[in-house]
């Protein structure tokens, strides 16, 4: 027989009779759809490894975890008799129409990538799972238990998990609190558009014994005429009402349904084809991964009169006021607070450590390249040093796969290493990663371990976190399959750690590996102690035949990162190095390379350097970077020959703006009333030549809250906080001389 793409046809979970496109291979056929315009056979291997497919698994009612032993849906005589398949598979191709005939987008990462479900999955406990999730990869469905029938049956539900990748490819809105509801909605607001006969979500997979009112959700009627979270199906339709507890990630589940009403309010008003376009275009023009709901409904205003007029502005002002959302209004352009938060460079040196291509050892430059320290320690670092923010402390592992630290004083004269020792913390180790204030290691096993191990240098204490894939269940679930992180680097707050893993889900005759980027929770600078664990995710969906890794954190910008990229060919491999603000998404290949690049930025973030290659020799590369830290700027040159595992750092001191003390940051500064209810006002004791000209409102792990330009000299400030959730925040106060910041609470 003739291999190829060919029309199959099956019983749904509705007893329908539906066609849809599967793949002949071999003789058999596979619940494999390489139809679509986007499918690149060239770039494929069939059946395991698709580009720009729509594949089917079948999970085998195997537990969730690193090996579910899933097995291709396939078929000897192209006959389909297992409706959940039958149902997940059709249900995809609906939910990509949508995307690529709606909003012109294809498939779920916008570039044509492959859309995989699994179905007949069973939870921890090997029983039926009673949800359906998006882990960052792929599409789970459960067959359902005492609260819903197989989940896989509801377009609607598709179409929602399918939405949920849409979001983490565009605005990718962090899950958890106010952008976790948003997540949320606007993965219901696409799942009721993908099926939009009704405003109902769920209602073809609920069981009733446990959702009397027939659905999961209403989109017109949030509370669905329930009065309390105790009873299934209601959430708040109000922002008053709004719940503000932490379970739930902050009530993403709970609180989308207020979101969800300004939505239904919004395309009765002026048509759900409108809607939906201004909806999306505002999702990926103009959210970011911290927008809150205040940020959503400026969004939603601005693509309003991008795309339309005063009408439609006008109904999107009149959904949100309505649900209780407040913010500005149709007239000039609206501001949609970005979180641009900008660290002055350290006042240091410019300092480089990096290994000889010859002597294999460490060296110390100054900017000039003059010689520091040849030299810097008699070791062979394994992996690319970490260096403490002040420069103090280094760390990196050894050829005897432990961690070599190394202590200068740099106020000595001349400065000296005042200890260069390994460490006495048992393991073998890959890499290894300092916090900005020297204070904490994350640290990553040679093995195939799914662990960081943090260690608390003051306390000499350490604990061993757990890595998981994070998805958007109700209940918590998540996925274990990741195999193992690879490199590690603290962000600023010194509470999260930053890294890259390998994760696999394993078949009966094959594996599906990805990498991503992940954030874990190590810390909590508030309680001096260790963080929850847990983890959010920055970069997913990446392609089999792609790698993506060494994340490496900008100096003065701490939503942009470099990383490296590569493609995996049938000849040869090709490398980037790709540089991202993960904030607003915005990407851009920074250069070429013939090598991993292992970055890193330059101490005022002008400059990129990286390990490269010139006639066959290890070199560090530089390159120049704009304003935005992400676009190229010249070319690239050698910087230093016969070297690699380049660290740019420096030795001054600076303050990091994010405060978890219980006192203030810096005097000069006082607020009336605090706590505050509804308009915070601001006096300043400064002269009048330092006037401020931007405040910042921060959420006490460094998340963007509100920000507003000043714009006049008037030390007198007020701003409106009705909007904003109880709790402890932030105040940075942008002057000509710098940041003031101050803690306040909310009522």
């Amino acid at each position: 027989m003739e291999n190829g793409s060919t029309l199959g046809n099956g019983i749904d979970l509705f007893g329908i009779n539906r066609s849809f496109n599967v793949t002949q291979i071999s003789g058999d056929f596979y619940m494999l759809d390489t139809e679509r315009a986007m499918f690149n056979a060239s770039a494929s291997t069939l059946p395991g490894n698709p580009l720009g497919a729509i594949r089917t698994f079948d999970a085998l009612n195997n537990p969730i975890g690193n090996s579910i032993n899933y097995t291709h849906v396939t078929s000897s005589n192209n006959s389909w008799s297992d409706p959940t398949t039958v149902s997940a598979h059709y249900n995809s191709g609906r939910a990509y129409e949508y995307f690529l005939n709606t909003h012109g987008r294809n498939s779920i990462n916008g570039d044509g990538g492959t859309i995989t479900s699994f179905v007949h999955i069973n939870d921890e406990n090997s029983q039926p799972l009673d949800n359906a999730f998006w882990n960052g990869e792929a599409m789970f469905y459960g067959d359902g238990s005492q609260s819903f029938r197989p989940l896989a049956r509801g377009l609607d539900v598709a179409g929602h998990e399918i939405s949920h990748g849409v979001v983490q490819n565009s605005a990718n809105l962090v899950y958890e609190n106010e952008p976790g509801a948003l997540n949320e909605s606007f993965a219901d607001v696409f799942g009721a558009m993908v099926d939009r006969e009704d405003w109902l979500i769920g209602e073809d997979v609920v069981r009733t014994s446990s959702f009397p009112t027939g659905a999961l959700r209403n989109m017109q009627d949030p509370t669905q005429g329930l009065s309390n979270l105790n009873q299934n199906g209601y959430q708040p339709g109000h922002y008053n009402d709004r719940y503000q507890g932490s379970q739930d990630r902050g009530g993403v589940h709970i609180n989308s349904g207020i979101p969800n009403r300004a939505f239904y309010l919004f395309a009765t008003a002026i048509g759900k084809n409108k809607a939906e376009e201004i909806y999306y275009y505002a999702l990926t023009n103009y959210l970011t991964r911290t927008s809150q709901f205040r940020d959503c409904r400026a969004a939603i205003i601005q693509a309003s009169k991008d795309l339309y007029g005063s009408s439609e502005c006008a109904a999107a002002v009149s959904a949100f006021n309505q649900v209780g959302i407040s913010g500005g209004d149709c007239g000039g352009t609206t501001q949609i607070p970005v979180d641009d938060l900008v660290l002055e460079p350290n006042p240091g040196a410019d300092l480089i450590i990096f290994s000889d291509d010859y002597s294999e050892t460490p060296w110390l430059v100054d900017g000039a390249l003059n010689i520091l320290a040849d030299p810097l320690a008699n070791q062979r670092p394994q992996s690319q040093p970490s260096v403490s923010d002040n420069g103090s402390r280094i760390v990196f592992v050894n050829e005897n796969e432990n961690i070599y630290f190394i202590q200068i004083d740099w106020f000595a004269s001349p400065p000296e290493v005042v200890e260069s020792r390994e460490l006495a913390i048992a393991g073998s180790w890959r890499n290894v990663a300092i916090s900005k204030d020297g204070n904490r290691l994350a640290a990553t096993n040679t093995g195939v371990e799914n662990t960081i191990t943090v260690i608390d240098l003051t306390q000499g204490s350490g604990l061993i976190f757990p890595l998981f894939n994070p998805t958007t269940s109700n209940g918590g679930t998540a996925t274990d399959n990741v195999l193992y992180p690879d490199v590690v680097e603290f962000d600023y707050t010194g509470n999260n750690v930053i890294y890259d893993a390998l994760n696999e889900i394993t078949g009966q005759n094959e594996t599906f590996q990805y990498w991503d980027i992940g954030v874990l929770r190590a810390w909590n600078n508030s309680q001096a102690d260790f963080g929850d664990g847990q983890i959010t995710k920055l970069f997913t969906g990446i392609p089999e035949n792609v790698s993506i890794g060494n994340p490496s954190l900008s100096k003065t910008r701490p939503n942009v990162m470099a990383y490296d990229l590569i493609e995996e060919g049938f000849f040869s491999d090709s490398y980037f190095l790709y540089a991202t603000n993960f904030e607003t998404n915005d990407t851009e290949i920074v250069v070429e390379n013939t090598v991993v690049s292992y970055p890193n930025y330059s101490r005022n973030d002008d400059r990129i350097i990286y390990n490269s290659t010139s006639f066959n020799q290890s070199v560090i590369k530089q390159i120049g970077v704009g304003t935005d830290l992400i676009s190229p700027v010249g070319t690239e040159s050698i910087f230093i020959n016969d070297a690699y595992f380049g660290t740019w750092f420096s030795n001054g001191i600076r303050q990091f703006n994010v405060s978890t003390t219980d006192q203030d940051l810096e005097s000069g500064i006082s607020l009336n009333p605090n706590p505050v209810e509804d308009v915070l006002r601001i006096s300043l004791d400064m002269n009048s030549n330092n006037a401020a000209h931007k405040t910042v409102i921060r959420s006490m792990d460094g998340r963007l809250i509100k920000t507003e330009t000043l714009t006049d000299a008037d030390q007198q400030i007020q701003i409106q906080l009705s909007g904003i959730s109880t709790g402890m925040y932030i105040l940075e106060l942008h002057t000509e001389t710098g940041i003031i910041t101050k803690k306040f609470s909310k009522q």
